[in-house]
């Protein structure tokens, strides 16, 4: 997706662009938030408008607790001038692609060397000449691993869901319910019910799931039981922590390859969007390839960095085990989720000027 909009960006500003991409995927994932600042940036990619005749609004968030007693309402519909919405991922991947025509090769880069220009290494043997390179090739870049060394990402001892699923949901209304360990939420998208599920386990199948919610307040169990096998995924949740820099020369990274966070602010691909406009408008700024990377870099890292703290932070505090935690953590949501939310996210939700 960050490459995508990335390509997108760029042509927009004369540059001949190539998208190559490992595979095909067979599965291109379930659906996803596009917060009000990703709004912003598809919007200056020229994809918003077609997007959001097809989104489904989110207006609020409740905060539940695993009875269904509301611990916070979050009015997020007041606190950003445009939308913030579900809809499915493969529509946005389509409103990314279009613009592109036939630019996207089928080639897994397994190296690269960088002096004035950048040789590219694909598995199959070949090689290519380019005059940058944008890493967007995700948690497992192999961009990144050159560029900083391979370490792998961190790993939390989460095991998550996915669904889509055909009941209806209360239009308008994302609902976090949040409990010991486990955590389960769900909003409205086209006909249907996106949602998400967490428990503090790796491994396990819907039944494991099922047996960790067992007793929370409907429609949990009914959105779980109704999901179909190809409609479900499941994964384990992981980021990286922030880094002082994610380039050199004319290569850096973009996306999850250089910010993935964990998915409790729903700003992992919202982010991809905002770095890819950011990465373009520096091309209108600066001389150079190499100063347009860099101001791009300096722009992008700070903003990243708090989000992922941020996400780190909700993970932790959303997912505790301890009865008498989780007893003063929902007392705090209710005396004062509000206000300290409406900070964060009026501020996340405002985008980067570009």
């Amino acid at each position: 997706m960050g490459g995508l909009a990335a390509a997108v960006a760029l042509q927009q500003r004369g540059a001949e662009v190539v998208v190559f991409e490992r595979a095909r995927r067979q599965h291109q994932g379930i659906a996803l938030l596009v917060w009000a600042n990703a709004i912003q940036a598809l919007a200056a990619l020229g994809v918003a408008d077609g997007l959001l005749a097809h989104a489904s609004r989110i207006e609020r968030t409740e905060v539940r607790g695993a009875s269904g007693n509301v611990l916070s309402d979050l009015p997020i519909g007041t606190w950003s001038k445009l939308p913030s919405v579900a809809l499915f991922r493969r529509d946005l991947l389509a409103a990314l692609a279009a613009p592109l025509g036939d630019i996207v090769r089928e080639a897994e880069l397994v190296g690269f060397a960088a002096a004035d220009r950048v040789a590219l290494r694909f598995a199959n043997g070949r090689e290519e000449q380019v005059d940058a390179l944008i890493g967007a090739d995700g948690l497992g870049s192999i961009v990144r691993a050159q560029l900083l060394g391979a370490e792998p990402p961190r790993a939390l001892q989460q095991q998550a869901w996915v669904g889509w699923v055909e009941l209806p949901s209360v239009s308008g209304i994302a609902t976090a319910t949040i409990g010991r360990g486990p955590r389960f939420w769900h909003a409205p998208l086209a006909g249907g019910t996106f949602w998400y599920a967490t428990v503090n386990r790796v491994g396990g199948e819907r039944d494991a799931l099922l047996a960790a919610l067992a007793g929370w307040h409907e429609p949990i169990e009914a959105l779980i039981r109704a999901t179909r096998d190809e409609d479900l995924i499941a994964t384990q949740i992981r980021d990286r922590a922030p880094v002082a820099r994610w380039g050199e020369g004319p290569v850096t990274l973009l996306g999850d390859a250089a910010h993935a966070s964990t998915p409790d602010l729903g700003q992992g691909a919202c982010q991809a969007l905002e770095s890819a406009v950011v990465l373009g408008a520096s091309f209108d700024r600066e001389d150079s390839i190499e100063a347009a990377l860099r101001a791009y870099e300096h722009a992008r890292i700070e903003r990243t960095a708090t989000i992922s703290r941020l996400c780190w932070m909700t993970s932790v505090n959303s997912t505790i085990e301890s009865p008498l935690l989780c007893t003063l953590r929902d007392t705090a949501i209710k005396a004062g989720l509000k206000t300290v939310a409406r900070g964060h996210l009026e501020w996340i939700l405002a985008g980067q000027p570009w």
